[in-house]
């Protein structure tokens, strides 16, 4: 089972806005678009995981979600991952902040602790709005990079995390949630 730990964002109007003119000003781009009712922030990408080890998951998340208080983010900022002349991730990004970074790498000491690996990047709150194939409009992106760099889209109240599944199809990625753990109020 391809597995990752996430905090569902729900789009206010302002990113809703802004995505339906990202996707009109790169429609000439190959990309593919995320849909707007699955918007996260992955805080552990976890990838094919055995059932045993599930059930581990579970109890640990639980205890960790039972000592984080809930919080607020900020989403602010617009920009990519890769060279400017191949894009590989275009994102809106989030302002980190300590409550955050702390439940993240909880979350990642608790995962290394049962042996279970996990991407070794630098955690870059970000939610992913689309992974472009190629042909990308180089202008129109840096255009819209520098108008909405800074821009702030919304604040977003973190009240839970999920324990994902993703199923992969060619119409797009299924996310099917295993199972949500509430933060303390």
């Amino acid at each position: 089972m391809r597995t990752f730990i996430a905090i569902d964002i729900l789009p206010q109007a302002s990113i809703l806005n802004f995505f339906q003119n990202l996707q009109q000003e790169l429609s000439d781009s190959k990309i593919n678009w995320v849909n707007p009712k699955i918007f996260h922030l992955t805080l552990a990408f976890l990838g094919e995981i055995e059932e045993p080890n599930s059930s581990l998951i579970k109890e640990n998340l639980k205890k960790i979600a039972g000592q984080q208080s809930a919080f607020e983010i900020e989403v602010n900022g617009f920009g990519y991952f890769g060279s400017i002349q191949q894009p590989k991730v275009l994102w809106v990004g989030i302002i980190p902040n300590d409550k955050l970074s702390g439940l993240q790498s909880k979350i990642s000491v608790e995962l290394k602790q049962l042996g279970i690996q996990i991407e070794e990047r630098q955690f870059h709150p970000h939610i992913t709005l689309g992974r472009a194939k190629s042909n990308v409009d180089v202008q129109k992106l840096k255009t819209l990079v520098s108008e909405y760099s800074c821009f702030k889209f919304q604040n977003s109240y973190v009240k839970e995390i999920i324990f994902y599944e993703s199923m992969l199809r060619p119409q797009g990625p299924i996310y099917k949630p295993i199972e949500t753990f509430s933060l303390l109020d």
